[in-house]
């Protein structure tokens, strides 16, 4: 069993026990993880806050009925999923095969998460202006011309501001 796995388990069974910062620890421990479970799951990614909120919601309600504490991770999981297709289907969206097919469920590879993770706490340390740089070529596939003209600066700037932000990422994930 991974390290991960066996500290999920641990943090469910400090939570059935009571305990006041495991729910804390387990959110520390997980988010990133479960932000990509929601990504990969999610036709709007602005629901990703939204499903993950009430993911520990539903893992603070039910903790105690579930048998959580054998392999917590995938129940944390499963939640998830369960969340995206309630959102996806008050969208309207019921069929969405087609897209899982097109990507990796990356919560099956455990080093893929770590790393995706430590993506995440590298890009959190940037400052807001720059995580909008990050925001707009990652995840909206924006040119560098495109956000300049978006974020209404000089191309120069944020082809300065872009260089940068991967210099620094790459020396925070090294």
């Amino acid at each position: 069993m991974s390290i991960l796995r066996n500290k999920v388990n641990k943090l469910i069974e400090n939570i059935k026990k009571g305990k006041p910062d495991a729910l804390k620890e387990l959110h520390t421990a997980t988010f990133g993880h479960l932000q990509i479970v929601a990504f990969n799951y999610l036709s709007d990614h602005n629901d990703i806050d939204d499903v993950l909120s009430e993911t520990y919601i539903k893992v603070y309600k039910y903790v105690n009925s579930a048998k959580a504490d054998q392999d917590g991770y995938n129940w944390l999981c499963k939640i998830v999923q369960n969340l995206c297709y309630d959102y996806n289907a008050r969208r309207g969206v019921t069929d969405f095969t087609d897209r899982l097919s097109q990507h990796t469920l990356f919560y099956d590879i455990e080093e893929t998460l770590i790393e995706y993770s430590q993506l995440y706490a590298a890009i959190a340390k940037l400052e807001a202006s720059d995580q909008k740089i990050v925001y707009l070529k990652f995840w909206e596939d924006k040119s560098l011309n495109e956000i300049a003209e978006k974020l209404n600066v000089k191309k120069s700037t944020v082809y300065v501001r872009y260089s940068k932000i991967i210099a620094f990422l790459k020396k925070e994930l090294s």
